[in-house]
C-alpha cells in the first residue's frame, strides 16, 4: 500500500524559466547565452545544489569564471527569476492528496532558489518532508538521496511514490523499489496516480 507521495520541484510542482535568468545575465556580462548555459552544467553550479558551494561563494565562482562586474545582490535577483509559479492544477491535487498520504519533496536545488518556492507555493504547507540537494549534500540521480529519503521517511521503497520531470531520475529511483513517474504535466501525474490507485 502507497503511503508516502514524493514530488519533484522545478517542472512537477512549480515551473521553471532558466531562459529568464540567461537572457538576463547575458545582458548584465556582455556575454553569449551559449556561454552561460554551459554555467548549468558545470561542477561549480552541482557543488552549488550539492551544498559544498555557499549563495556567496557560488557568486564568486561566477564573477572569476566569467570576468564580469555585477554584485552580489544583482546576481542573486536574477538567478532567483528562474523560479516561477505554481504549475496550474498542482495545488489542487496535492489538496487531495493531503488528507491521505505523507507529502514530500525531493529536489535538486540550492539556498537561493529554494527560498522562493517557499514563498511562491503556499501549499508547501501541507508537505511533511523536505528532501533538498544542498542540505543533504548530494544529489539526483545517485541513488544515495532516494536511500536517505526512504531511512528519514521510516519507510520501505514499495510504499513510495515518486514524480521526477527527468527520465535518469526517475529510472534511479526505480532501481531501488520506489514507484516512480514521469511526468511535467498534472495531466500526466493526474493519469499515472489513477492507474496505480493513489486517486
Amino acid at each position: 500500500m502507497i503511503e508516502h507521495i514524493i514530488f519533484d520541484l522545478g517542472n512537477v510542482l512549480i515551473d521553471i524559466h532558466p531562459e529568464k535568468t540567461l537572457d538576463e545575465l547575458a545582458e548584465r556580462t556582455g556575454k553569449y547565452r551559449t556561454e552561460l548555459q554551459d554555467f548549468f552544467l558545470s561542477p561549480t553550479h552541482l557543488n552549488f545544489m550539492g551544498g559544498t558551494l555557499s549563495p556567496t561563494e557560488f557568486y564568486r565562482e561566477f564573477v572569476n569564471r566569467y570576468d564580469c562586474d555585477i554584485s552580489y545582490y544583482r546576481f542573486a535577483a536574477i538567478w532567483k527569476r528562474l523560479i516561477g509559479e505554481p504549475k496550474t492544477g498542482i495545488a489542487s491535487l496535492i489538496h487531495r492528496l493531503s488528507g491521505n498520504y505523507t507529502l514530500s519533496v525531493c529536489s535538486n536545488t540550492d539556498p537561493l532558489h529554494w527560498r522562493v518556492a517557499q514563498k511562491n507555493c503556499t501549499f508547501l504547507i501541507n508537505f511533511n518532508f523536505f528532501f533538498l540537494s544542498y542540505k543533504l549534500n548530494l544529489l539526483k540521480p545517485e541513488t544515495a538521496i532516494y536511500h536517505a529519503m526512504i531511512t528519514s521517511l521510516k519507510t520501505v521503497p514499495e510504499k513510495c511514490v515518486f514524480i521526477d520531470d527527468t527520465r535518469e531520475n526517475v529510472q534511479s529511483a526505480k532501481s531501488i523499489g520506489i514507484h516512480a513517474i514521469h511526468a511535467d504535466t498534472i495531466e500526466t501525474m493526474l493519469k499515472e496516480l489513477s492507474k496505480i490507485e493513489v486517486l
